[in-house]
């Protein structure tokens, strides 16, 4: 479901549509980075503010979890997220953990692209402030694994917030095509490129 800052962001560009037109094609989505930041919070970090990559808060000698996400872009045009990780890969030894665990600062780059409906990373990369073998193992298995963990609904989004956004007397609209056709990773924010068709009809 939509989180309220990412309902913001779509309900502000729904205003530019609330005009009697069929279609609109090669607006642009601009999502500033603290947005992005709220967002992702509230829909990957969702365990008392944190992303569990491995185990759950119950399991105290075996887990892996990022929390305090930053976002912002590198000087290559790529997405950064900066984060604290802390985990243990250990066992219970009659209640005591036997085993690696270390906390660490990680930077996590990637390219942000559209498929199947959905905001996805691609060419993850994770790099740890910390050194060490723990370190080094934890970062290759987070670049294997938040590719395929972070996937932001955007074409369902989209059409929640502008087929259910308040209408015009008398009139409903309908959402017929949506595609983000570029997304761009600039200083400041992620912005996304969109081609849609957006139909007002007669609710009679």
């Amino acid at each position: 479901m939509l989180t309220s800052t990412a309902r913001a962001a779509w309900l502000a560009f729904v205003s530019l549509l609330l005009v009697p037109t069929v279609a609109n094609a090669g607006a642009d989505l601009r999502i500033q980075f603290s947005a992005l930041q709220r967002l992702l919070a509230e829909q990957m970090f969702t365990t008392e503010g944190r992303r569990y990559v491995k185990g759950t808060r119950e399991t105290r000698c075996s887990y892996g979890y990022l929390e305090r996400p930053q976002v912002d872009a590198t000087p290559d045009g790529r997405l950064r997220v900066r984060a604290r990780f802390s985990g243990r890969s250990a066992l219970d030894v009659f209640g005591h953990c036997i085993g690696f665990g270390d906390d660490f600062d990680v930077a996590i780059t990637a390219t942000p692209y559209y498929k199947d409906g959905a905001v996805r990373f691609k060419d993850v990369r994770v790099e740890p402030a910390s050194s060490g073998l723990y370190a080094g193992r934890v970062s290759r298995a987070l670049s294997q694994s938040l590719a395929d963990q972070f996937a932001y609904p955007a074409a369902q989004e989209a059409r929640r917030a502008l087929e259910t956004s308040p209408p015009s007397p008398g009139y409903r609209r309908e959402l017929r095509r949506f595609d983000v056709t570029r997304l761009s990773v600039l200083p400041d924010a992620l912005v996304l490129t969109l081609d849609f068709e957006l139909a007002i009809l007669d609710r009679n």
